[in-house]
């Protein structure tokens, strides 16, 4: 398979950095690793974004719980 990358002095410093990220010594052989990598943390993002979802639920049901707890304290101490 043959990549052609065009005007590569426009991304320079980024095909730079993701050589190295990758340590791959072609520019095309980065731009596999990196979407590869790329696809892998998209992954990692929304199994964090589902934990983080249900965490924040988690603390709002233990929210409401002493909040209930704290009036009927209240309550019984009125």
């Amino acid at each position: 398979m043959a990549i052609t990358i065009r005007e590569t002095d426009k991304h320079k410093k980024m095909l730079s950095e993701l050589k190295s990220l990758t340590v791959k010594a072609t520019a095309s052989g980065s731009l596999i690793e990196g979407g590869y990598i790329a696809i892998k943390y998209h992954d990692l993002y929304k199994k964090e974004l589902i934990k983080s979802k249900q965490l924040a639920n988690q603390l709002n049901v233990l929210e409401r719980k002493i909040d209930n707890y704290l009036n009927s304290l209240e309550s019984l101490r009125s």
